[in-house]
């Protein structure tokens, strides 16, 4: 079974994406640590996608389309 079947096991790990921080485009990486995911998949003909909760706040969802990751630590090395 892979993650895209079962959600529920991404739950309490760490999403990982890049962010823009300043007006001359340089990229970080930020985490979010996971409460529950709401949906994972791709999209555009496989471009990743997940939408879920975070941890810290239930009531913040968010989205991201293109770069992420999944980790059990929420450090994580260059992209």
């Amino acid at each position: 079974m892979n993650d895209f079947e079962n959600p529920e096991s991404l739950t309490g790990l760490w999403c990982i994406f890049p962010m823009t921080h300043d007006k001359f485009g340089k990229e970080s990486n930020d985490a979010v640590k996971i409460h529950q995911v709401e949906e994972i998949g791709v999209r555009f003909g496989g471009i990743p996608y997940i939408r879920f909760q975070a941890e810290y706040n239930h009531a913040r969802v968010i989205e991201l389309l293109g770069n992420w990751c999944i980790s059990n630590e929420s450090r994580y090395g260059s992209w």
